[in-house]
């Protein structure tokens, strides 16, 4: 006997009126927006989002209307958990936190960020509380920003990016997309626990070669530049 509460397009829909039901659609909702805003391969909402989504879950033999992934990402329904499963594995989540929430899934798990990228996170806070500047670092579902810093009554929002070396030892960084403007800083790690710390400029980003949805920059770019103070790079 078939459900009464699940569609046949793979929605799970419940009765409405329901305020604990439509807080949970609409948790749901923000929780996957953010994933494929976070996602480097996801198109924006508006510019094809739905339809990329459609097509990803008609690959895995899923066929769903379009007007069911519009619901799922408007906050007007939830997918059947076996749907779910497969847009968290798309958007490389745990399926029971884009289900439900709670624990599970950090800002790390979300972008795929590397202790590396966590420890250079740290290493740039602590360079700027030494330059003299403030620091304070976003909610973990905050979407897109690593840290905060605050000089002179001047606030920036900052997203730090660790160099990774090539086959053929070019040293690079991998800017992923985003419609929120960041100052991006470079780490490049060097032996003896020695660093450099690069600004990366918005030209460099824009100029830079497109590999899977993200923005390929060279180390020896025009408008990367190193620094060695925090408080003159920011200003600049």
């Amino acid at each position: 006997m078939a459900n009464p509460n699940q569609s046949a397009d793979g929605t799970a829909d419940e009765a409405p009126g329901n305020s604990q039901l439509q807080r949970r659609h609409a948790d749901f909702a923000a929780r996957l927006n953010q994933c494929a805003d976070l996602h480097p391969d996801v198109p924006e909402l508006g510019g094809g989002r739905l339809t990329f989504v459609q097509n990803k879950l008609a690959s895995h033999g899923v066929l769903v209307s379009l007007e069911a992934v519009r619901r799922w990402f408007s906050g007007q329904a939830v997918p059947r958990r076996h749907y779910a499963g497969l847009l968290a594995e798309m958007l490389r989540v745990d399926t029971y936190w884009l289900l439900d929430g709670g624990e599970g899934a950090p800002q790390d798990r979300l972008t795929g960020r590397t202790a590396a990228a966590r420890g250079a996170v740290n290493l740039v806070a602590s360079l700027i509380q030494l330059d003299g500047g403030a620091v304070s670092f976003p909610d973990s579902m905050d979407g897109y920003a690593d840290l905060r810093a605050k000089f002179g009554g001047f606030y920036y929002t900052i997203r730090v990016l660790v160099a990774e070396e090539t086959q053929d030892g070019e040293v690079v960084f991998m800017v992923r997309n985003s419609p929120v403007k960041f100052v991006h800083i470079g780490v490049v790690r060097k032996p003896g626990l020695r660093h450099e710390v690069y600004v990366i400029s918005d030209a460099a980003i824009d100029a830079g070669k497109r590999v899977d949805g993200a923005s390929k920059v060279s180390l020896g770019d025009k408008g990367v530049r190193r620094i060695t103070s925090f408080e003159k790079a920011l200003e600049s």
